[in-house]
């Protein structure tokens, strides 16, 4: 054990010194991801933030016309409790299909026939929703505007539902009984419609179109210390021949004690550049953030770092040729970054591919970032942060043992 130690402080010292002999590369090293990640992320978020000034427009087919649909088109389409993004229209079929085709809406919904009917006999009701191709981006925000007005039906059919079970007990005629019921349909909605708003504007957009200045700095940062990682854990890198080899076996030199030793500066050399990046954008940005927050952002940082370094050195010794090293650990790299979030909000990801999301370092650390730093949470969940580190730090000594060993 105390080999190992001193192995291991022996390579971290050489590594130190071979960062000093090339300080003129650090700068290179160290703004190059800056610069690239800065324009891939304003190429980015001009294409997923949205324009004030064109918001999106709905259009609302009413095939059932009856006077309770009619209401209820009436009464979104006129109020504002919707958000200045979302405008609605009552339009006819025809009319709706001609302005999506041009591109002058998102998407038209339809109340199709018999729908006021099948609300008073307590059938599932469902809205069709036709989307514009071309306007992809706004197809969450419709779904989910959607999902909110038919929770408000559905509210409303419940009670309707049991005041006809009532008043057909009582013997009231079946038109004095659809009279009531419009009334009281009317009543319940418009109660729903006054007592809150429909949609919550923050909730029906991620943060990237919320707020995508203070995102995409804060995944453009993000993105700079996945990429600072491999770029130091290559630069370390310094292939021994074979004579050399065999004669650090001899004084007991394991391979893995060199690669861990990479890590351990990787680890410490980016932890320090990217905490000096993070108070220039936490001043910047005047984010309100506590004495723990920093610690628990830390504590994130240290934890996907380090898994990332791991699954770095099990490449390292799985690939034997420098060359297809270097490109798997590349191609790892961006897929990691790819499915964190940083890039392209989940949102926008498969839902086959959201739901694995919490099993990748990469995805859970960002995730945690944001929600600490523009959702003012007060708490963080490491457990899986650790338990991934610990699995690939696992899976790296037990590799390297064996590789090793089959060597031997």
């Amino acid at each position: 054990m105390m080999h190992t130690f001193s192995h291991l402080k022996l390579f971290i010292n050489n590594n130190f010194k071979q960062i000093k002999r090339k300080w003129y590369l650090l700068p290179l090293l160290l703004l190059f991801p800056i610069i690239l990640i800065g324009l891939v992320i304003i190429i980015i978020s001009a294409f997923l933030q949205p324009d004030e000034e064109n918001p999106v427009r709905i259009g609302l087919v009413d095939l059932d016309q009856s006077e309770e649909i009619q209401m209820i088109t009436t009464a979104l389409a006129q109020t504002n409790h919707l958000g200045s993004m979302v405008e609605l229209s009552v339009l006819n079929e025809p009319d709706a299909s001609q302005q999506l085709d041009a591109d002058e809406l998102t998407a038209y919904v339809v109340f199709p026939e018999d729908f006021t009917n099948d609300l008073y006999r307590g059938k599932s009701v469902n809205l069709s929703v036709v989307g514009n191709s071309q306007q992809l981006n706004e197809a969450y925000l419709v779904k989910e505007l959607m999902d909110s007005v038919t929770r408000h039906i559905n509210t409303s059919q419940a009670n309707i539902l049991m005041i006809n079970d009532y008043a057909d007990r009582f013997g009231m005629d079946y038109e004095e009984r659809k009279e009531y019921l419009f009334e009281q349909f009317k009543s319940f909605f418009l109660f729903s419609l006054s007592k809150d708003k429909l949609m919550d504007e923050e909730k029906l957009v991620n943060q990237a179109t919320v707020s995508p200045f203070h995102y995409y700095t804060i995944a453009a940062w993000f993105i700079s210390i996945i990429v600072w990682l491999l770029l130091f854990f290559n630069f370390l890198y310094k292939e021994d021949v074979v004579r050399i080899k065999k004669r650090m076996l001899l004084y007991g030199v394991k391979e893995w004690q060199q690669i861990l030793a990479r890590v351990i500066v990787s680890l410490f050399i980016v932890m320090m550049v990217s905490a000096l990046f993070f108070i220039g954008i936490q001043r910047g940005l005047a984010f309100e953030l506590y004495v723990e927050d920093y610690f628990r952002i830390g504590l994130i940082v240290f934890l996907f770092s380090m898994s990332y370094l791991m699954v770095l050195a099990v490449i390292e010794v799985i690939v034997t040729s420098q060359k297809l090293r270097l490109l798997c650990q590349v191609i790892v790299t961006g897929l990691l970054i790819g499915l964190s979030g940083a890039l392209l909000p989940v949102i926008y990801l498969p839902l086959a591919i959201q739901d694995v999301l919490p099993y990748v370092f990469s995805a859970e650390g960002f995730y945690w970032i944001q929600e600490i730093m523009l959702n003012g949470r007060f708490y963080a969940e490491y457990n899986m942060l650790l338990v991934m580190s610990g699995i690939s730090f696992m899976i790296f000594i037990l590799l390297s043992l064996w590789k090793e060993r089959v060597r031997a």
